[in-house]
């Protein structure tokens, strides 16, 4: 069962995984952006999930201007944070899900994104470089029964 969680909604203690689809842009350019999900444990929070993921967000930006890397292969998003500066990056939520099994927010995360990168056009005129994979994972399945981690 998946939940969207909106408004006055609160998370539930009784769905196990939370899930969240956000946009991250340049103040100056708030048309330019990159839109990322991630997940994790009801538990953790959702304020430590999204600070998590900010936070490698931001560390993937930092290594890349010092290793010197190939400015083609940086992600377009970590370029751009270096280049506007992180005070003038905006970390936004637009949706948030919970779910008691893992592999249906997964799918639903994808889903929600691919909608949404579709939405702002962001793969062709944004920040991302990719769509999610459109792989559907089975629901129910414990994830080490799935063939990619056997």
């Amino acid at each position: 069962m998946i939940v969207i969680i909106s408004g006055e909604r609160r998370i539930s203690n009784d769905l196990n995984f939370l899930g969240f689809i956000y946009k991250i842009y340049a103040k100056d350019y708030p048309k330019r952006v990159y839109i990322g999900q991630t997940r994790g444990r009801t538990s953790q929070g959702k304020k430590k999930i999204l600070d998590i993921r900010w936070r490698k967000h931001c560390k993937d930006a930092t290594d890349s201007r010092k290793k010197e890397v190939d400015h083609s292969k940086a992600a377009d998003l970590h370029i751009n944070m270096i280049t506007n500066s992180f005070a003038n990056i905006k970390f936004e939520t637009l949706e948030t899900y919970q779910s008691t099994d893992k592999n249906e927010l997964i799918n639903k995360l994808r889903e929600r994104e691919e909608i949404i990168i579709n939405e702002y056009n962001s793969v062709e005129q944004g920040l991302n470089k990719i769509h999610p994979p459109k792989t559907r994972l089975p629901i129910g399945q414990k994830e080490e029964e799935t063939w990619g981690l056997i």
